[in-house]
């Protein structure tokens, strides 16, 4: 959740107090309070389908109520709740960054409460917002998480399986989506907005189902406007491979912006670390460059941005062997913004 803090500055903050629950078939849920307010990751197990957290509301709850302790007195017992049925009603929320979010309310009789819950699907299953409260103020809850969905960020991180599964749900998809075209398939990868697109298959890096495809995005300022677009694309061999190949989209810094300033003139000159030089760190080598960019946007300084390709293996690399495999992934790269 991104808060502003009593001294005016604005800050991510994480739920305290996670309680972790483990589902069957390697699924899990991860939740937290934070003023008032439910927050929850859930991570479907392996047989439940993305569209069935999606459709099925009976059967998300299911999954919820797992994590979520609701009881019942029966005479001298708690019974533990473990269904709520389908949800009483269900709609869609676009917030401001185009991000899709169900809507779906459930009526607790016997506490005469109603939750309302807001579902972000996620490749690997989904983010959750929820609250309860007395029966007959369900929609104030609703409005007030709608505001509260604008300042939710998630992380979209998840191997090349996971990744299939989720473009396939289209209708649900971030507006952002709409002009991207992302290929994780078996053997080969690709990546086609309207700024850039690359290509890689086994000639650059092992492709496989368990390859991981990150997309940071970030808040940009177009005139007097905000807006939620992709700022880093990065495969890697693996979860835990140190393997990978990074495009990086660097932002031309306000002229009082001292700190991103040394780095954007860094980009702009070529210099380290974009001056295809081995750098060794961690147990890591890693190259860098900058991408060559339309010859109609002119001088590299003149730019409204710049695009940089970092490459990295484990172990100590030759400068050789790392320049060469940054050339060929920089063959399949191509800059239009």
């Amino acid at each position: 959740m991104i808060l502003r803090r009593e001294n005016g500055n604005w800050e991510a903050v994480h739920p305290k107090d996670i309680n972790n629950v483990d589902l069957r078939n390697n699924g899990k849920i991860a939740l937290g309070l934070l003023k008032a307010t439910m927050y929850a990751k859930l991570d479907r197990p392996d047989d439940v389908p993305l569209k069935s957290i999606c459709s099925d509301s009976g059967m998300f709850m299911d999954l919820m109520l797992k994590a979520l302790n609701f009881t019942r007195t029966v005479g001298p017992e708690k019974i533990r709740i473990t269904s709520f049925g389908k949800a009483d009603s269900e709609h869609v929320h676009t917030d401001t960054y185009g991000r899709k979010w169900l809507i779906k309310t459930w009526p607790i009789e016997y506490m005469d409460n109603e939750m309302a819950v807001f579902i972000l699907p996620l490749p690997d299953g989904c983010a959750v917002m929820t609250k309860v409260g007395k029966s007959g103020f369900v929609d104030d809850y609703v409005e007030e998480m709608k505001v509260y969905t604008d300042f939710i960020n998630v992380s979209y991180s998840w191997t090349f399986k996971q990744w299939r599964e989720y473009l396939e749900i289209k209708n649900l998809l971030p507006s952002a989506f709409a002009n991207i075209e992302i290929k994780p398939n078996n053997e080969s990868f690709s990546y086609k907005s309207k700024d850039f697109q690359a290509q890689c298959d086994n000639s650059s890096m092992k492709i496989t189902d368990n390859n991981v495809l990150t997309i940071w995005f970030n808040y940009l300022r177009i005139k007097e406007s905000v807006v939620w677009d992709v700022r880093t694309v990065m495969i890697k061999e693996g979860k835990f491979e140190k393997t990978e190949f990074r495009i990086i989209r660097h932002a031309k810094p306000n002229d009082d912006d001292e700190k991103n300033s040394d780095l954007w003139q860094k980009a702009v000159d070529g210099r380290t670390p974009f001056d295809k030089q081995i750098l060794i760190k961690d147990d890591a080598t890693s190259i860098s460059t900058v991408c060559k960019q339309p010859a109609s946007t002119g001088a590299n300084g003149g730019r409204p941005a710049l695009y940089s390709v970092r490459y990295t293996k484990s172990g100590t690399i030759s400068q050789d062997e790392m320049e060469s495999g940054l050339n060929r992934f920089m063959r399949n790269v191509q800059v239009y913004e």
